[in-house]
């Protein structure tokens, strides 16, 4: 029984890697085309890595559970002070962005985030992004969602509390 069990277990992996290889060929380009915005420069879809895993991992059912901070549901200009805020707390602007989630695009690694920059990916791509600094053991999410009146709503997370004990000092 634990044979069969394992056989299928393989199996489902192998039909996961075909759509994640279908979906990077599919869409690839067009998504890493959006992350310009927060790069500063354009980002091939090579440089995406889909062996490269999370640093930070959002275990909890929900987001919000999973993190040390959050702002939900606020419109552009509240995220965008929030985001500003955590800039100043970073000491460095190096790492992994990706898409909070996404196994066949992975994960690009950047010299120069702009958290703003950050905000603008999630609303081109109405999805969430993620941002694991190289200077703490830390992810930034921020998450786009359009409302019914094609207005835009943002949440931001964040896991690590040498970012959150900073935001508790600015």
């Amino acid at each position: 029984m634990a044979k069969i069990e394992r056989l299928k277990a393989r199996r489902s992996q192998l039909a996961d890697n075909r759509n994640d290889v279908n979906s990077r060929a599919l869409y690839g380009e067009s998504i890493a085309g959006k992350f310009r915005e927060a790069t500063g420069y354009d980002v091939p879809l090579d440089s995406f890595d889909t062996n490269v895993k999370p640093p930070v991992v959002f275990s909890a059912p929900t987001m919000e559970q999973a993190s040390d901070w959050a702002l939900l549901n606020v419109d552009e200009e509240a995220a965008l002070i929030a985001l500003e805020r955590l800039e100043r707390c970073m000491t460095s602007h190096e790492g992994l962005i990706g898409i909070q989630g996404n196994t066949h695009l992975g994960l690009h690694r950047s010299a120069s985030i702009s958290l703003a920059g950050l905000l603008k990916v999630a609303a081109a791509l109405d999805d969430t992004v993620v941002f694991f600094p190289d200077s703490c053991r830390a992810a930034i999410v921020v998450d786009c969602y359009r409302h019914s009146s094609m207005r835009s709503f943002y949440s931001i997370y964040v896991k690590g509390n040498e970012v959150v004990d900073c935001l508790g000092k600015s």
